[in-house]
């Protein structure tokens, strides 16, 4: 009965300490997964903000056009009813 009793115990124990470095693992993979996750933002981030810039370049370029198309209208218009 004392063997059973020991082995019993052992057993517990080896249970309990695998639980606990369960526990640990868990803990370290989730703060890894927070960094990976925090580095990988920052690398989507930039990759946005590039996209973002281009596509401003783009509407800025097409705005600037727009404009002189329509400041050539005037131009012309004015000289035509000022002649």
């Amino acid at each position: 009965m004392d063997e059973l009793d020991e082995e019993q115990k052992t057993m517990k124990m080896k249970r309990d300490e695998l639980k606990e470095k369960q526990m640990e693992e868990q803990k370290i993979a989730h703060f890894n997964r927070l960094k990976i996750l925090t580095h990988w933002r920052k690398v989507m981030r930039l990759a946005k903000t590039e996209a973002l810039k281009k596509e401003i370049k783009f509407f800025q370029q097409n705005h600037d056009r727009e404009v002189d198309a329509k400041d050539a209208i005037i131009f012309m218009l004015d000289r035509y009813f000022f002649l």
